[in-house]
């Protein structure tokens, strides 16, 4: 699927069934040709890749889900301090917030393993590119 394909959704914040996110695998599979892991699934819940060399739509894309999955991390983290230091908080608020903080460890999770991936792909920032793919990987 491409940004230009007629069928491509950008992706909506907390994406994801709402039990539980899709594991992180502990290892990438071997992905030749500067594959990036996208900070969202495929629709059937598969990690995404993006071929590209780091330019691109959807790779502003995918590095601007990033941030903001990032600030929302800050953002429960900063709540959790606040309510483990009020004894009165409710057990079901607890709860929530563990749910919350499990989403954001997911994804916090998926974004260093897509760092890491380029990093050993020794990805180059610099120039354009005229094409990206994206597409979904079997695990």
């Amino acid at each position: 699927m491409t940004e230009n394909d007629p069928t491509f959704q950008r992706p909506a914040p907390g994406y994801g069934p709402a039990s539980a996110p899709p594991a992180v695998p502990t290892s990438a599979p071997s992905l030749a040709g500067g594959l990036r892991l996208l900070p969202w699934p495929t629709p059937d819940g598969r990690p995404c890749y993006l071929s590209s060399d780091g330019n691109g739509r959807v790779a502003e894309l995918a590095d601007h889900v990033e941030e903001m999955q990032l600030r929302t991390g800050e953002e429960i983290l900063g709540h959790a301090r606040r309510m483990l230091a009020d004894h009165t908080v409710p057990t079901r608020e607890f709860r929530f917030l563990s749910a919350r903080l499990a989403e954001a460890l997911h994804d916090a999770l998926r974004i260093s393993e897509s760092r890491g991936m380029r990093i050993q792909q020794g990805e180059i920032t610099g120039g354009n590119t005229s094409r990206e793919n994206v597409r979904g990987m079997h695990g």
